[in-house]
């Protein structure tokens, strides 16, 4: 097992674990291989778990969802970068999906990659995967603020 936290995960990292834990003493992730790998003191948004997202235009992403409620930030690996889409920032969120729009060459507004589906892709015995809708368009709740 990696001893070494990370600063922040690559697609190669998500490859290896399908879940890492953010540790509060360091801000680092580790790897989580079973339960015990848990901090006592870990909070819902510690957790980095591996997930595919599916646009209702039926663009896949690899990439994972911070937290296992009120999702609010996700993370997905388009072109070897990390594109990071929080709810709490979305005029970078808009900038990022333009971006990804141009790299297909075409012009999608924003709004027809939401909401995105997700499934995580957990293979960690004892732990159960998640599924969901993610849309930067959707209000925040007062959980998912900062």
């Amino acid at each position: 097992m990696d001893i070494n936290g990370k600063l922040y995960l690559t697609e190669s990292d998500l490859h290896q674990h399908s879940i890492w834990v953010e540790h509060q003493s360091d801000d680092l992730h580790y790897p989580v291989n079973s339960t015990n790998d848990l901090p006592e003191d870990m909070r819902p948004n510690d957790l980095s778990i591996r997930a595919k997202f599916t646009t209702p235009n039926k663009l896949i992403f690899n990439g994972y969802i911070i937290g296992i409620k009120n999702i609010f930030c996700i993370v997905i690996f388009w072109n070897n970068e990390i594109i990071y889409l929080n709810k709490n920032l979305l005029s970078d969120c808009i900038d990022s999906i333009d971006k990804i729009s141009l790299s297909l060459s075409q012009k999608v507004d924003a709004k027809k990659y939401f909401p995105m589906r997700y499934e995580t892709t957990i293979d960690i015995e004892g732990f159960k995967n998640l599924c969901g809708e993610f849309d930067i368009f959707q209000e925040r709740t007062n959980d998912e603020r900062f």
